[in-house]
């Protein structure tokens, strides 16, 4: 049985250069975040800098999270649709 993260890391997804950085910390999990710490001018980008770190990122111990918009806002379904497309 896996036990539950202590420790979490909030990355703001328009920040793809921190990725790999927060990767390397001893965080429990790392919380990639489309929602609050995201512009609304950059979303798309954000979404498409997470997706691309999920489908190619390397072997890492941490558990990752998304944390997406709201359902009932747009972004938040394009994020959902977007996360169900993952290839891993």
């Amino acid at each position: 049985m896996t036990s539950a993260p202590r420790s979490f890391l909030f990355t703001p997804g328009s920040r793809p250069d921190r990725f790999v950085q927060a990767a390397a910390t001893s965080a429990d999990a790392l919380i990639l975040d489309l929602e609050d710490a995201v512009a609304d001018s950059d979303k798309a980008a954000a979404r498409s800098h997470v997706l691309s770190f999920m489908n190619g990122r390397p072997d890492i111990g941490q558990q990752i999270v998304v944390r997406i918009n709201p359902i009932s806002k747009v972004f938040g379904m394009e994020d959902l649709v977007a996360l169900a497309k993952l290839t891993n």
